[in-house]
């Protein structure tokens, strides 16, 4: 699975890429195409290459020689096509040798800058950006040694073409179309046949040539996910010795970007999973499903080599993520949201048990259908996960689980803090949003509480409460 392919499962990795700054369309690319990994030797290089761009840029005079790259990193082109037509023994045009040139002496300049770069990355990774030496390849394309941005067939290529040129030249003086057309067309001959030589001069470099647009595309993607990682609290997981997982202070960023631009605070949250399966309750609006998408979130993005938004992170590698988060409607297909989602549990449950180790995170099991069966399938849900290796969790408003699991609950309505007829904008402020642990199975009677800090009528929230009692 690539990144582009997971960006389509969930709207916070799509939000989390497309504001991370690449310059280049190599870079966009190398970042689209990085590969969703379980190999930690992998990951952990991935994650010190990061570590040693921030480090790189936490000077001054590095920040400014970064910008100079990537005014460079701006202009440059992806030159795949033009090195597949070398690899099939093509002969380049005038076009394709221009691309080469500049190319080639815009990873010359970016060299030249990074000069000093290696003394800032581990041992195991100072040629991870460090790209070929292209040298001799730019004076096969600029035998004038101009470095000019632009390419012809240079007199300097062929004593014989100088000679027919000069002999145009004159013919065009004399205004001698004959001799005009028979020099043109001598000219164009012996400039084929330069393509021709200087294509097969190229075709050796042809190596060094996919290696500078690989470790291009990968300096401008690293250097940007490295900024963006620092400028947005992002920090580098660390893999668990007992093999848990425990996020500190974990958030979830298209939400903290969307409080912040409400000039509203964001609560981010612990958590630990072992994998005995976790059952998470709390009130409406608690941030349980908001909680199920940072997890998945995270687990993308650690294993897509990068940072997670979390202070500290200690996390396991899985074989996928496995989720059943909003309404499963199916209309085209004609299905119910209980069918959806009962289908869709249904294909989890058979990957949980090829034994292999999943995240799993449902949100409100079941809650399409009556309180009597959504409990029963809950707790048959719970008791298959817990006869496995996956670790999981799962939100319900269902109480009388009986199934052995790591219970949490979000703590909920401040008491404190309950005011009388609040605007929907205010409820959030009247949520601790904080995990702890619930040993009394039972599901917080908070909706009545909601509903009447909502200003419902009075009437309709006293008779509830009577049923109730």
């Amino acid at each position: 699975m690539t990144l582009k392919q997971a960006m389509e499962k969930h709207n916070g990795l799509n939000f989390v890429v497309n504001e991370i700054n690449i310059y280049s369309s190599i870079g966009r690319k190398a970042l689209l195409e990085t590969k969703f990994s379980n190999n930690e030797t992998l990951l952990l290089n991935n994650y010190l290459i990061i570590e040693s761009c921030q480090n790189f840029i936490i000077e001054d005079i590095n920040k400014k020689t970064l910008s100079k790259v990537r005014k460079i990193l701006a202009y440059i082109n992806d030159i795949t096509g033009t090195i597949k037509q070398l690899e099939q023994n093509q002969t380049l045009d005038d076009i394709s040798l221009f691309q080469i040139k500049q190319f080639s002496i815009s990873c010359s300049k970016i060299k030249s800058y990074f000069f000093d770069l290696n003394k800032y990355f581990d041992i195991n990774n100072q040629n991870q950006l460090t790209l070929p030496l292209l040298t001799n390849l730019i004076k096969i394309l600029d035998p004038e040694d101009l470095l000019l941005s632009q390419f012809y067939i240079y007199n300097a290529y062929s004593k014989e073409l100088t000679n027919k040129r000069k002999e145009w030249e004159c013919a065009k003086k004399e205004k001698n179309d004959d001799k005009i057309h028979k020099l043109y067309v001598e000219c164009q001959n012996i400039e084929d046949q330069i393509r021709e030589d200087l294509s097969n001069k190229l075709r050796i470099y042809t190596h060094d040539l996919k290696e500078s647009v690989r470790i291009i595309g990968q300096i401008d993607k690293n250097f940007a996910l490295a900024e963006y990682f620092t400028d947005n609290n992002y920090n580098k997981p660390i893999f668990s010795k007992n093999k848990n997982i425990s996020y500190t202070q974990l958030s979830y960023p298209p939400l903290v970007t969307k409080l912040k631009e409400s000039q509203k605070p964001y609560q981010p949250i612990n958590i630990s999973l072992s994998q005995k399966p976790c059952l998470v309750t709390g009130a409406n609006m608690a941030g349980k499903t908001i909680l199920l998408k940072s997890l998945s979130l995270s687990q993308y993005l650690l294993q897509f080599g990068f940072f997670v938004p979390s202070q500290k992170a200690e996390v396991i590698v899985v074989e996928d993520i496995l989720t059943s988060i909003g309404d499963h409607q199916n209309e085209e297909e004609g299905l119910s949201s209980y069918a959806s989602e009962i289908l869709l549990l249904n294909d989890i449950i058979k990957k949980v048990k090829q034994e292999k180790k999943y995240l799993v995170l449902v949100d409100e099991l079941a809650r399409t259908t009556n309180p009597t069966e959504g409990v029963a399938l809950v707790d048959s849900f719970l008791k298959i996960l817990s006869q496995h290796t996956s670790f999981s969790v799962t939100t319900t408003h269902y109480s009388g689980i009986k199934t052995l699991c790591y219970r949490l609950r979000v703590k909920g309505f401040i008491q404190n803090k309950k005011q009388k007829e609040l605007s929907l904008q205010d409820i959030p402020n009247q949520i601790d949003y904080a995990l702890i642990e619930d040993k009394e199975n039972k599901i917080p009677n908070e909706a009545l509480n909601l509903a009447e800090l909502l200003g419902v009528d009075k009437e309709f929230i006293d008779g509830a409460r009577k049923s109730i009692k």
